[in-house]
Formats: C-alpha cells, structure tokens, sequence
C-alpha cells in the first residue's frame, strides 16, 4: 500500500469517524449542518470510493461471493421501495435537506462513503489493524468536540437544558466509539502508552459523554462492548486478571455515577410500562411501535412486505419486514451468518495471535453499531451502519487467509 493510498484511507477514516464532531461544530458555529455533512460525506465518499474501486480491480475484494450478492440484493430491493414510497420520512431542523430527500442522502451517499470506507481489501485491511490510532485519533476528536461544546450540560447530566437544542443522536455515536477504541486499547493494547494513556483517556471521555446523552441505548451499549472485550480476555491468565480489577474498579466508582445519569432514569419507562400505561400517562413506547410494524408487516404481502421504506419501529429487524417482507430477511440471513461465522473466526485469531489482535476493535465497531440497530435502527441503517461493511471486510479476511493456508 502507497503512502499516498495510507494517506487518502486515513483521512477517509477521520472524516468517517469524527463526522459527529464536525456536526456539533455547525449547531455552536450556528449554521445549517448541511453545510457540514454533505461537504464531509462527499469527501469521504469521493476518496474511499477511489480506494475501494482500486481494490475491486486489482482483486482484493471478491464481490462473486455469497454475502455480498446478498446484501446488494437487499439493497437493490430496499432502493426500489424507497423510490415507489411516498411516505415523507421526517423533517429535520437546521437543515437544508428534509422528508425524502434526507433519506436519500442517509441510504445513497452516507451509505456508501461509509461501505468504501470500511469494506476494505487485503492491504487497506491489513494497515487498519496494524495501526489502531487510525480509529482512536478522529474518535477522540470527536468526543472532545463533543464535550467543549456542550461543557454546561455535564454539570446536569443533561443535554435537555442545553442552548444549541441538540437531539441525542448528535452525541451518542461519539462516546460509543470512543469507548470501544479504550477498551480495547486497555484490555489489547500493545505497550504501556495504548493501555494506561489511550486507554484509560478514551474510557473517561466516553464516560463523560454518556453523562450528558439521555439514551437508554447508549448505556446498554457500552455494557454489552465492555462485556465483549472481558471475555475475550479469558484467553490469557494475565489479561483476564487484569480484565477482572478494571471490572472491580468500574464497578465501585463509575456504575454510582451512571446511575443517576437522565438515561438511566428513562429505564423507568420501560420497566413500569404496563402500570403507567393502564394510568393513561405513557409516552408511545417501542413496544407500540415494534407491534405496530410486526401488524402492518402481516397485514402485507408477508413474502415481500409492505413497499413501506420506513415503519419507525426503532428495530432493523421489523424495518426490514415491512419494507421487504421475508425475502428481504432471507438475504440479510444469507449476509448475515457467513459474516458473523467468520467474526467468530477472526476473534479467535486475534486473541491468539497478537499480530492480529487488531482485529478485535473492528468487531467491538461492527458489535457497537449491531446493537444500535436493535435500539435505533431504520432501513437506511442497512446502508449507513458500519456493521455491515467491517462484517464483508471480516469475512474477505478470513476467505484469504485460509485459501493462502491451503
């Protein structure tokens, strides 16, 4: 891989990850964050997308395979859905974009600046995971900006109270980032810098972050990609001590604090549901609004849904039933169990082999944003998330490592 190459990924990279940064950047500089996405998202697209053809060509990527004609089937099903569904998707405030119009630039161009940047061939692949600070730079930055900027709302916890009139989303992405990036310098770091300064300074600023975001999402998260990396350090007796004290000391100290953050107290919402609902006093709750999908979806065609892109159940599962029905679901299946076999493969590997261990932040990524999909997930995520082009990379890893073997 050129320097040039090397140069054009990283600043691919930086824009990718650090995208939320920017867009705190436009609400405190006050002028309309389409200004500032699209201009990023074009960058990234145009740049990756130069690196990803350059790997399709020279045959670093096999799209010949089953997962990938999988998911552009899916896709290709999904555009065609969204070009025959009137249905507006939302409005967006301080934006020049809205209705079909933002779902358009979400699916198409945020989509596919984020599969180049992420779906990536042998040496694109092999330079990610050798070098973890790629990823650890831009979330930094974009948590910094994140937290300078909204510095009056950690003093509440939250970002109700906050000027700029930020949505939870706009904050979210940055600490999950970040968060997954420390631990896995802290539990996989190769020298005593990667563990007790990245490590440590990415956990703090993540922790930080979740005070101020009001999402229940977000919480579990962080939970779940902590979790994650303990048991993958099961592996080794000194890792998994060192795991366990960490664990100990989170436990102590951070969990107190976390919960008495606002998202943590909106897990009310959930667990008194039925009384506050019998009371006349719920606000509409996922559990209405997956149930109301789940009967629109059987109230369709079943086999190819319902030609709705979006049912706002917060839930890709659902979104992808309404919108294409049990075919549809059938090729993110067929995307979806090869990919995550060879995960389970490659967080094998990496824990054995240091020279791979890189690896694992790519799965605490894909892991990450897999979860978001449970909690926040819309059909476009199906072209946005990073799971999904990080899942393909994965699996071009371990296709070409066990035909070099063989």
């Amino acid at each position: 891989m050129s320097k040039l190459d090397k140069f054009i990924f990283s600043v691919s990279l930086f824009l990718t990850i650090s995208f939320y940064g920017f867009v705190n950047f436009s609400f405190y500089m006050q002028i309309p964050s389409s200004y500032i996405s699209c201009g990023i998202r074009l960058i990234a697209f145009s740049l990756s997308g130069y690196l990803f053809f350059k790997d399709v060509y020279s045959g670093q990527i096999n799209l010949r395979r089953l997962p990938v004609i999988s998911y552009a089937l899916l896709i290709a099903c999904t555009s065609l859905v969204f070009c025959f569904d009137k249905w507006e998707i939302y409005e967006v405030n301080q934006n020049l974009i809205s209705g079909k119009l933002y779902g358009a630039y979400n699916c198409f161009l945020v989509g596919f600046s984020v599969l180049f940047t992420f779906y990536c061939g042998r040496d694109r692949f092999n330079f990610l995971i050798n070098n973890p600070l790629v990823m650890f730079i831009p979330a930094l930055f974009a948590v910094a900006s994140v937290l300078i900027i909204n510095s009056e709302s950690i003093s509440n916890m939250s970002m109700a109270l906050n000027k700029y009139n930020m949505s939870r989303s706009l904050t979210k992405e940055t600490a999950i980032n970040i968060f997954t990036v420390g631990m896995f310098f802290l539990i996989f770091g190769k020298s005593f810098l990667h563990r007790f300064v990245f490590g440590i300074i990415g956990i703090l600023m993540a922790l930080l972050n979740v005070m101020l975001n009001e999402s229940r999402s977000i919480l579990v998260t962080i939970a779940i990609v902590g979790a994650f990396y303990i048991t993958l350090s099961f592996r080794k007796v000194k890792t998994f001590v060192f795991s366990l004290m960490f664990s100990a000391l989170f436990v102590l100290f951070v969990v107190p604090v976390l919960v008495k953050t606002k998202g943590f107290e909106r897990f009310h919402d959930i667990i008194y549901y039925r009384e506050d609902y019998l009371a006349g006093n719920s606000e509409f709750s996922r559990i209405d609004l997956i149930a109301d999908a789940l009967n629109t979806f059987l109230h369709s065609t079943v086999v190819f849904g319902a030609g709705q892109f979006m049912s706002g159940s917060h839930l890709i599962f659902t979104e992808i039933l309404v919108s294409t029905g049990i075919a549809g679901m059938a090729l993110f299946m067929m995307f979806f169990i090869p990919t995550a076999m060879a995960s389970a493969k490659a967080s094998a590997l990496g824990i054995r082999n240091p020279e791979y261990s890189g690896v694992l932040l790519l799965l605490g990524f894909a892991l990450a944003n897999f979860i978001q999909c449970l909690f926040h997930g819309y059909t476009y995520d199906l072209y946005s998330s990073y799971f999904i082009p990080i899942l393909l990379s994965v699996y071009n890893f371990i296709r070409e490592k066990n035909y070099a073997e063989y």
